[in-house]
């Protein structure tokens, strides 16, 4: 009877720990200075991750599945500003990403599919939209400059 009482009690408590087999990652260049650092299981980066510049700030960061990149990323420059921010999927760019432009003061919102730009692009200066552009697998379809010609040349697309 307790040895049945032990081995049910065995059965409902977890175990500790994530994976057995996960462990925590840092890489330095030769001048000891920290490259990456993040999650692995095996020879494959999983979960989260952090990429730095030779100047220590972060070059990137974001999530892993199986050494692909996944789930929202974001991209600084030198400096420690946003140059980019977005969606992977299975390591290709996906959704909406957005791209800043701080020498123009400009942010454009594009949509990807499959790495490529597919559907609109949407282009702001100074925090208003200032141009729509419509892409298909990196080829531009369309260009507008003006609500009330987009809307009469795509009914029924909201872009908010």
């Amino acid at each position: 009877m307790t040895l049945k009482i032990l081995s049910l009690l065995f059965l409902l408590i977890p175990l500790r720990g994530d994976d057995p087999g996960k462990m925590y990652n840092k890489q330095f260049n030769e001048q000891g200075n920290m490259i990456s650092e993040g999650w692995m299981m095996g020879n494959m980066k999983v979960q989260y991750w952090k990429f730095y510049h030779s100047n220590g700030n972060i070059a990137s960061k974001g999530h892993f599945t199986a050494n692909d990149r996944s789930g929202y990323w974001y991209f600084y420059d030198r400096d420690g500003n946003v140059q980019k921010e977005g969606h992977y999927r299975k390591g290709t760019t996906e959704n909406w990403w957005i791209f800043y432009d701080l020498a123009r003061q400009e942010k454009r919102k594009i949509q990807f599919q499959n790495n490529q730009k597919n559907g609109f692009c949407l282009i702001y200066k100074d925090r208003q939209l200032v141009k729509v552009e419509k892409y298909n697998e990196d080829q531009k379809q369309g260009e507008w400059s003006d609500l009330r010609s987009f809307r009469r040349d795509n009914p029924g697309v909201s872009l908010y």
